[in-house]
């Protein structure tokens, strides 16, 4: 998980003199009030049609529709999940990069997905963004290197 640009700083205070502390202190309060006024909206639970579009949006080769409705709906990350499934056994390596990008969980279901698709590239990325449990028990009991 990335820390939010206010949390990077405040570590940096850790390894600085206490000189220059209020220097850095006033640096935190700034970036700290300039990400609370640039916040986006907390994402919200969508209704089944709006889930279905965006899964439909997600089943398509073109990430064009699929950004219009995550601008609009600003769907929570593990809404993606089942557009990500889909992506996987398609063997869609942009489709996938790109919900990846956009906060797709990296789950037991999606690697079992690229398990099922023999898509090495897949797994990787799927390592890229996050899956490092490669003895993660799998549904079927085995792990990724069974």
């Amino acid at each position: 998980m990335q820390l939010p640009q206010p949390y990077l700083l405040f570590r940096t205070i850790t390894a600085v003199t206490l000189s220059q502390l209020d220097f850095y202190v006033r640096e935190l309060d700034v970036t700290c009030n300039f990400t609370m006024a640039h916040q986006h909206p907390q994402p919200r639970h969508l209704e089944p049609e709006q889930l279905s579009a965006l899964w439909q949006a997600c089943c398509s080769n073109d990430t064009a529709p699929l950004a219009h409705l995550i601008e609009t709906l600003n769907p929570r990350a593990e809404d993606f999940a089942p557009g990500l499934w889909s992506a996987i056994q398609r063997n869609d390596l942009h489709m996938v990069r790109y919900l990846l990008e956009r906060g797709a969980p990296v789950n037991e279901s999606a690697v079992e997905q690229a398990l099922q698709a023999r898509s090495i590239p897949i797994l990787e990325m799927l390592r890229e963004f996050g899956w490092d449990d490669v003895n993660m028990k799998l549904r079927n009991t085995w792990t990724a290197l069974k």
